[in-house]
């Protein structure tokens, strides 16, 4: 997930640098956020959640002016739509939709793009092609078509994402999992998310 800077909306004012700043007062009621990508918004309320605690998940609220899938941020009709939010969370992948946009700019959190991960489990003593199978999807071949032409970073060693120096990851990590109980933790989180956003939370 990174940041997409309306600059006609935000006009001189300086854009949001980490997640941290994000939160800021100044930009409440300003964000377009991807509640509907329900695997890449819970992964922001939990990083938010682990790094800031409670106040961080209701500042997130407070900031949002509207919920937007990536494609409706990015997509062709997003400069005539009637709400211009002045930064939207999009994943990676969707920022280079605006490449020809000269109002638009991306910005990736110096405090690392949060990531949802996509795992991939085998079964030990599955059938003998899913090990072929899973060999196939893990190697460096595969990671290099979605990294290059998916714009989707890959964990391989091998791999090169290509995103340039100082542009980091920011995850839980397994100990934060293995921890919480997180069918417990995402509904309460969600909770004071839309508690804040609709103007609930103080």
């Amino acid at each position: 997930a990174v940041f997409l800077v309306n600059q006609n909306v935000l006009g001189e004012e300086e854009p949001p640098r980490t997640w941290s700043e994000l939160l800021e007062p100044r930009f409440a009621g300003r964000v377009a956020l991807p509640v509907g990508d329900f695997d890449l918004f819970n992964a922001i309320l939990l990083q938010l959640y682990k790094d800031h605690g409670e106040q961080a998940v209701a500042a997130l609220g407070r900031s949002m002016l509207v919920a937007l899938h990536p494609s409706q941020t990015v997509g062709r009709f997003s400069g005539k739509a009637q709400i211009q939010p002045a930064i939207s969370i999009v994943p990676y992948f969707f920022s280079k939709m605006t490449a020809a946009a000269r109002t638009i700019r991306t910005i990736w959190p110096e405090d690392g793009a949060i990531v949802s991960p996509i795992f991939l489990l085998q079964k030990r003593d599955g059938h003998p092609l899913a090990r072929r199978v899973a060999e196939l999807l893990s190697s460096r071949e595969t990671g290099e078509v979605l990294a290059h032409r998916g714009l989707f970073p890959a964990m391989h060693p091998e791999v090169d994402n290509r995103l340039g120096p100082g542009l980091g990851f920011s995850w839980l990590g397994w100990p934060f999992i293995e921890q919480q109980d997180l069918g417990e933790l995402i509904p309460r989180l969600l909770r004071i998310f839309k508690d804040a956003a609709a103007g609930g939370a103080a």
